[in-house]
Parts: C-alpha cells; structure tokens; sequence
C-alpha cells in the first residue's frame, strides 16, 4: 500500500479539476446506443467501441431509471491503454515513479479501468508484474498463489473439458459457463477455497500483484456509482 505517499503528492501538487469537458465533446452516440442495443438482446455481455462521450450519456440515464424503479444499464470501460484516452486525462494518469526503478524499468502496457457499478473481472492471472492504483470508489480484490490458483482454475477447465492457461483474456471469460463457475468459486456463499486472501481498495490505495498471482476484482457501492482504477505492467 502506498496511500501515504500518495496523499503526500496530491497536498504537494494539488491537480484536482473535472474531466466534464473530456465527455462532453461533440459526437453521434445515438447510433451506437441502437446497435448496442440491438446486440445484447439475450446476452450477458457485449463488446463495442464508442465515443467517451456515451459513458457520461449513460451515467445521467441510470438517474432516469433509477427514478422509475428500472434496472440500471451497466457498462465498464476495462482494459482500455491510457494512450488512447484524451490528452487531458493522459495528463492526469502520469507513470508512478517507483515503477522507473523496479525490475527492467520497461513499463509495456497500461490500462484505465472505468465503470458504473456494479463491475467485475473474473478469476485470471497476468504474465508480468502488475501495479493497480485506484481512483475513484472502492474495489475488492481476491487473489491466490500461483499454484493455488492454477489447482482452482484447473478443476473448473475439467469440468469444461476445456484447456486454458488462465493469462487474461477476453470475451471467452466474460460470459457464460466458465463466468458463472469462476464466479461461483471465488465470490460464492460456500466456503473459500484454499489459498484465498482479499484485500479492499479505497481511493488512494495502490497495489503490487506479483506475476502469477491469480485474482478476480469487483466493484462495490451503489449501483450505477461511477469507479475507476488505472494499472501499469512491467517487467
């Protein structure tokens, strides 16, 4: 945890403005809106590209449902390289110091992780070091050792007949069987399987996940609640 540290640098160089004008700019997102919405009929997920300005459309139209008692549309931002944001918000996403001076210094990939609660990555692992900082609202995280988290993962491929090496993914793990067994295994009533430790993120928290480790994350707080985390690899 590097909270300290991190309440230091923001009382030293306070940088604290909107990102309003990032999601306000001009762009047709009334068509993307009909054909996401003609394409998640019957499913669990769905993935498409759209201007930014969609996520803050959808954030004040969770207020209109929430207001007649409808369920809230969920959508979430996840693995998106910071590179590709908005110059302001690159801006405001600059490297973490401390990763300049860890193993080789070669920081590959980066990603903003912004959603509306409720948000949820399933079990997998990273091939390289990952440093998760989060921003804004709380996050859960669970994470197994390698080797306890290959035996979990494992169990439930058998039970698939299937074969995976559990390194992140993505459509395949976000939706049907294998979701909804992960899910079962890592967040269900039943007892905890072995080797499974969770930790809660609060704005301000950063986290180091070694290579290997295995870990699931959920969002948490009110539904439609705006969350984000942003994460760098390295090696």
């Amino acid at each position: 945890m590097f909270r300290d540290s991190l309440d230091r640098d923001v009382h030293d160089d306070a940088i604290v403005r909107s990102w309003d004008n990032c999601f306000n700019q001009e762009a047709v997102v009334d068509g993307v809106v009909d054909e996401t919405v003609n394409n998640i009929a019957n499913r669990d997920f769905y993935r498409f590209t759209a201007p930014l300005r969609l996520f803050n459309k959808i954030y004040h139209f969770n207020k209109v449902l929430l207001s007649m008692k409808l369920p809230r549309i969920s959508l979430y931002i996840a693995q998106c390289p910071i590179e590709d944001l908005p110059k302001d918000l690159q801006d405001d996403l600059p490297t973490p110091t401390i990763l300049k001076f860890v193993g080789k210094g070669d920081i590959y990939g980066t990603s903003i992780w912004l959603g509306l609660v409720p948000t949820y990555t399933p079990l997998h692992r990273d091939p390289n070091p990952n440093f998760f900082c989060q921003l804004s609202g709380d996050k859960v995280l669970r994470l197994m050792l390698p080797k306890a988290g290959q035996a979990l993962f494992g169990e439930i491929q058998a039970k698939m007949a299937k074969t995976d090496n559990g390194r992140l993914r993505t459509e395949d793990m976000m939706q049907g069987e294998e979701r909804e067994k992960l899910h079962a295994a890592v967040w269900g009533d039943n007892e905890a399987p072995a080797g499974l430790f969770e930790v809660v993120l609060e704005p301000g928290d950063s986290m180091f996940i070694p290579a290997g480790y295995w870990h699931s994350v959920k969002s948490v707080g009110w539904d439609g609640e705006v969350n984000c985390s942003a994460n760098w690899w390295f090696r």
